[in-house]
């Protein structure tokens, strides 16, 4: 059997970089090695997946398919809430039919969905779905591992300077955010959608919350920063430079928020979204992204508990 001829080197022309983005230029030339030793090795199933990375169709596509196994993920654990609530509520007993049964079962869940447990654990949906997408679509195909996503040595690159960058970046993107919140409320913009979904929290055990503020600013950053900084981000760059990859994947933070309630707000997430993908040209390192995203969870969370 005659061997296949090898497969002619592919590459990608990229703009050059603004000043301040430097991990890009090191993304690019680790996506080229991939290229070619995928080429080298007649491995000609990954170079089709590899040359395919970081289009902004294939990216928009994985933002896609993140909704739908949030949705999904939602549905089954709606359907297991149900079924507990509906078991342990004793609905049919003093002679209720069915359907004014289920009905007051359905409201019960509905108020339980809207604590913040519920809220909780919805987040946490959202986040597994992140990660199920990732290994399905990236790290299973070999287009990146999770240590060069972002969880390997370049966590290790002067953590500490990359903690300090990132709480000041985080008080950074409080303040922007808040500004434009501010501005938008100003011009009679309605920007109290998130509040109205979390007003639950006002009224929270100290377990309860707690858990909420976990799901937020410390499980929220981590799932969020890995998809939209570490994989959208820095593929969209990758193929087509930083301005673009960061305009598209903050768009598609933005977007994303919108399953959450969030209304408008996703506007000024966008801006937000535009900053930490800055940070993440420019240090490689998540623990800088990480740290600013979940101070400014930590931030907004408190307000919400405190806000009258």
């Amino acid at each position: 059997m005659i061997p296949e001829p090898p497969m002619p080197p592919v590459s990608v022309d990229a703009p050059s970089e603004p000043l301040g983005t430097l991990a890009v230029g090191w993304w690019r030339a680790r996506y080229q090695l991939q290229i070619a030793q995928a080429t080298a090795g007649g491995y000609r199933a990954l170079v089709r997946r590899l040359i395919g990375f970081g289009r902004w169709t294939t990216v928009t596509v994985d933002t896609i398919l993140l909704v739908i196994a949030e949705l999904i993920l939602g549905i089954i654990l709606a359907i297991l809430a149900f079924g507990i609530v509906f078991l342990h509520g004793n609905y049919l007993n003093g002679g209720v039919g069915a359907g004014a049964a289920m009905n007051r079962a359905g409201t019960d869940l509905t108020n339980w969905l809207s604590s913040p447990v519920g809220l909780g654990l919805s987040a946490l949906i959202t986040q597994a779905g992140i990660f199920l997408i990732l290994q399905l679509r990236v790290i299973g195909p070999g287009l990146l591992s999770w240590s060069e996503i972002g969880f390997g040595p370049a966590l290790r690159s002067r953590p500490l300077r990359a903690f300090a960058l990132g709480l000041g970046l985080g008080l950074a993107v409080f303040v922007v955010g808040d500004v434009l919140l501010l501005g938008m409320q100003a011009i009679g913009l309605p920007v109290q959608g998130q509040q109205q979904e979390l007003k639950s929290v006002h009224h929270a055990s100290a377990l309860s919350f707690l858990f909420f503020a976990a799901t937020a600013a410390i499980t929220a950053p981590i799932a969020e920063e890995t998809f939209f900084r570490a994989y959208a981000m820095r593929a969209l760059a990758v193929r087509y430079g930083f301005p673009v990859g960061a305009i598209v994947s903050s768009i598609l933070f933005g977007l994303l928020h919108l399953t959450g309630g969030v209304g408008l707000v996703a506007l000024p997430l966008m801006v937000i979204g535009a900053m930490l993908a800055w940070a993440y040209a420019r240090t490689g390192n998540l623990i800088t992204n990480i740290t600013a995203h979940a101070l400014n969870n930590l931030i907004g969370v408190v307000l919400l508990l405190y806000s009258s």
